[in-house]
């Protein structure tokens, strides 16, 4: 009868420490092992305020971490906090990164870089060509 029970996971992943040992009783709900999906992965981050009518669903992001110095990720965003943080006055995002060579894993800190449309109507001369 042992023999036909089986745990199953509703997604293939990478399993990481097992968190019990063999023969002992499980109880309901509790974690066995902890599963990750590393095909594509979730960042979260802050951008202040003013950058919010520069945001929009679909726009790309660069993620570098320091695991992999020079190296960038691509992502874009899908989620933007309707709320403010009315302590820090940021706006939160999260934006999903392809991962197929798996090099990223959760809980690394990362840089993002969000591409902003460029401004129009406005002219950038050298700061070397200023005269006060």
């Amino acid at each position: 009868m042992i023999k036909q029970k089986a745990l199953r996971a509703p997604f293939d992943g990478t399993l990481g420490v097992r968190m019990t040992e063999v023969g002992h009783f499980l109880d309901r709900g509790k974690p066995v092992v902890q599963i990750t999906n590393l095909d594509e992965l979730y960042v979260e981050f802050t951008l202040p305020e003013q950058a919010r009518p520069e945001i929009e669903f679909g726009q790309a992001i660069d993620v570098s971490v320091d695991a992999y110095p020079g190296r960038t990720f691509a992502g874009q965003i899908a989620v933007i906090d309707p709320q403010i943080n009315v302590a820090t006055r940021s706006i939160r995002l999260q934006a999903i990164v392809a991962n197929p060579e798996r090099l990223l894993n959760p809980g690394m800190f990362a840089t993002v870089n969000v591409a902003l449309p460029p401004a129009e109507g406005q002219i950038t001369i050298a700061e070397t060509a200023l005269s006060y």
